[in-house]
């Protein structure tokens, strides 16, 4: 069992059709805070923070995929929502620094 994070919700809900899954609107995965709407990394690709799970031990975020739509610098991006939900480990994370949200779809990241 991983000791190095945790589900910070005093609530969970079950996630049906998976008997032993916990879901959450937040979780402390090796110091870094994650909740719902949160950015995260995940090998180069970029998500907004659905759900939050731990499932016998393994702790993992459910995610909307975002798209690269542009590079506007070295460390900030614009990409747009997809709407295709993707389930990443959350000790594989990074976090992004800033973001923003517009009516579009479109996300502006800083990272």
């Amino acid at each position: 069992m991983n000791t190095s994070c945790c589900l910070l919700d005093s609530t969970t809900a079950t996630l049906e059709g998976f008997d032993h899954a916990e879901v959450a609107d937040s979780m402390d995965c090796l110091g870094m805070h994650i909740s719902v709407d949160d950015i995260v990394i995940h090998d180069k690709m970029f998500g907004r923070v659905c759900a939050c799970v731990s499932e016998l031990g393994t702790f993992l975020v459910i995610v909307e995929a975002l798209h690269k739509v542009a590079d506007v610098s070295k460390h900030f991006m614009r990409c747009q929502c997809t709407g295709q939900l993707r389930v990443w480990r959350a000790l594989e994370l990074e976090q992004g620094y800033v973001w923003m949200f517009h009516p579009d779809g479109i996300v502006d990241v800083v990272c």
